[in-house]
């Protein structure tokens, strides 16, 4: 890092103490570096074993393009063919994840992985910032998605929040207000995800 640099940087940004170098800014690669690590007071706990790496990563790769970026490609979008596109990937997949988890209590079965918390940050956030800003709906027409969704859904965020330990008012506030000061910009001529362009022609 540059001394006195004032500008803006990325997150998250992974630095190294010693040399003041920026590691990476690569959500993905951080947490897979951080869960390598043997630090004290630590649990040690595998997010990525053996025997499901094949599936997390198939899963990472499904919920990074629906979900993860599917809520900015939607809400960044330019167009309504492209924003129903993104949102029918949303909805798709969030209500297979719905499904799956009725009968388990993590994406892969008892324990939590590392496609648990790549899901996590945006699906906790989904009501909250994603849906009002970016005019999200579930499919049923009510607004949002996870206090919306049947069972599952609520209940996977409320096991994981416990797990990650992470969750204050400011999780919510302050990602809440960023967005506010983009709203102006964001889907301001789409129709919203239960209401398209084409069903009211």
């Amino acid at each position: 890092m540059s001394p006195g640099f004032r500008g803006r940087c990325t997150a998250p940004l992974l630095i190294d103490k010693q040399t003041m170098r920026p590691v990476s800014n690569e959500s993905s690669s951080i947490m897979r570096m951080l869960g390598k690590l043997q630090l004290s007071g630590c649990l040690g706990v595998d997010l990525y074993p053996q025997h499901l790496q094949q599936q997390i990563d198939q899963l990472n790769d499904q919920v990074y393009r629906a979900i993860n970026n599917g809520v900015y490609r939607a809400g960044f979008s330019t167009s309504q063919a492209g924003y129903d596109a993104a949102v029918g990937e949303m909805h798709q997949l969030m209500a297979r994840l719905d499904q799956q988890l009725t009968n388990q209590r993590f994406l892969l079965g008892d324990r939590c992985t590392e496609a648990d918390l790549r899901l996590f940050p945006t699906i906790c956030r989904f009501d909250a910032v994603y849906a009002g800003i970016f005019k999200y709906a579930a499919p049923g027409g009510a607004r949002g998605w996870a206090a919306t969704s049947p069972d599952s859904i609520p209940a996977y965020i409320c096991k994981t929040t416990r797990i990650v330990s992470c969750m204050s008012s400011s999780a919510m506030q302050v990602p809440t207000e960023s967005f506010v000061r983009f709203a102006p910009t964001c889907t301001s001529y789409l129709f919203p995800s239960t209401c398209s362009a084409s069903s009211l022609q």
